[in-house]
């Protein structure tokens, strides 16, 4: 007996063993799973919130202005200076940079304040027309809501770390109404596979609730590509892939440059934003369209109609003063319309259609 005992015995072992290891991922899975969807709930649900103000705020500046929030300029961007410099001056940029920062530098950890006044800095400044997106505020909406959530039920750095960048995806994924690529997004360079589902599962709660709170973007309709042969599709996605990367290294450059400007005038920083809002009143009344968000124009693009060819550069001109003289807000959105203009106008002087893939 006692000899067939020990000949089950390893088995044995060898079954509690592995049953133990499936437990206790089942139980990590699950509780993993349960953070995200509660941090889908919670960014949803604020990033809904800004959306909502977002609406109001625009409506508000065209209606005092008559349809020309950029005039509001002048004097809104110093009073967002001022709002960031005395009550958080570690989110003066476009937001984007400082999500990487605290991912990679601190671990996630941010000050839970920087949560409002973003969001309200980037409100006065949409509002009144400045170029800047709104992905920024979502995404540290993201990073410090979860940060604080982790301090609460006193999680350890590294779990701290994988929430955070759930709180990111659940941002993106519900201010663009897009949760897959909310995930695609996540770590901002380093993909982890560890992560991927529990961003996934943050995303798509955190769309749900935006889509509940009737905050979801517009869809865009695009229409059906033209089809080219295989060698010729390599051929137009690599030339695409040269000039739109250049485009966007203009951009870069530019944003450096506004930045390099503002310093070298020894101004304060109130009277630079001043000066910065002046310009703009300038560059939006040449180029109205470029003011805001600019999603007429992807609109306008996507439906087949035409844009001004310049477009694209009087996006990146508006942008850059807008950042770079203190206004605050997301780059991506700007990003998105800075390629498609730039596309529409690569397509109209090569006599393309715009609508071309492999």
């Amino acid at each position: 007996m006692k000899r067939h005992l020990s000949k089950l015995a390893p088995g044995t072992i060898a079954s509690s063993a592995l049953f133990a290891e499936q437990s206790t991922l089942f139980v990590s899975v699950l509780k993993w799973s349960i953070l995200a969807g509660i941090t889908g709930v919670i960014v949803g649900a604020v990033t809904s919130f800004f959306l909502y103000l977002l609406g109001g705020f625009t409506g508000l500046g065209d209606r005092i202005t008559h349809g020309h929030a950029y005039l509001l300029l002048p004097a809104m961007i110093p009073i967002v200076v001022l709002i960031i410099r005395k009550l958080a001056p570690i989110i003066e940029g476009y937001g984007t940079e400082k999500v990487i920062e605290a991912v990679h530098a601190r671990d996630g950890a941010t000050d839970i304040k920087v949560v409002p006044v973003k969001l309200f800095a980037t409100l006065l400044t949409l509002g009144a027309g400045g170029s800047v997106g709104k992905e920024g505020p979502a995404a540290q909406i993201g990073v410090g809501l979860d940060y604080s959530l982790a301090k609460i039920i006193q999680l350890n750095r590294a779990d701290t770390k994988r929430l955070v960048i759930c709180g990111i995806s659940a941002g993106f994924a519900a201010v663009f109404g897009t949760p897959i690529s909310g995930a695609e997004v996540l770590y901002l360079g380093l993909l982890k596979y560890d992560v991927m589902f529990l961003c996934l599962v943050a995303g798509v709660v955190a769309h749900a609730v935006c889509r509940a709170g009737h905050s979801v973007p517009a869809k865009l309709a695009i229409p059906a590509v033209i089809t080219k042969s295989h060698t010729e599709s390599v051929i137009i996605a690599l030339a695409s892939g040269v000039f739109f990367g250049l485009v966007e290294l203009v951009l870069i450059q530019m944003l450096k440059y506004a930045e390099e400007l503002r310093k070298k005038l020894k101004l304060s920083p109130e009277f630079s934003g001043l000066l910065g809002g002046l310009a703009l009143m300038v560059i939006f009344g040449l180029s109205p369209q470029s003011a805001g968000l600019s999603t007429s124009l992807l609109g306008t693009i996507f439906t087949g109609g035409q844009v001004p060819s310049f477009s694209a550069w009087w996006k990146i001109v508006a942008t850059s003063v807008t950042l770079g003289f203190g206004g605050s807000g997301g780059i991506i959105t700007p990003l998105f319309v800075v390629g498609a203009t730039s596309g529409f106008a690569l397509a109209h002087l090569s006599g393309r259609s715009v609508f071309v893939a492999g």
